[in-house]
């Protein structure tokens, strides 16, 4: 019985870290997004980053990357397109 108990209380904490996880990866992407956003209308980066010449540069190196930039860029977009 204390097996069962255990794997309940255990499936909840994974829930919870997971749910957690999820709606911090959520607010980072907005973060950037809005990052982007911001250097594209005012010229400068947010918090002195440089982020389109980030994002850029990770755009080439994955394209230089060939099949394993492919393979990549695919496992990033299933990441951030899951559907609930």
């Amino acid at each position: 019985m204390t097996d069962i108990k255990t794997i309940l209380i255990m499936n909840a904490i994974f829930s919870k870290v997971g749910d957690f996880l999820s709606g911090l990866s959520t607010m980072l992407l907005s973060l950037v997004t809005l990052s982007i956003l911001a250097e594209v209308l005012f010229g400068i980066g947010v918090f002195g980053a440089n982020v389109v010449e980030n994002v850029m540069r990770l755009i080439t190196m994955l394209g230089d990357g060939g099949f394993v930039g492919l393979i990549a860029l695919l496992i990033l977009w299933s990441l951030f397109n899951k559907d609930k």
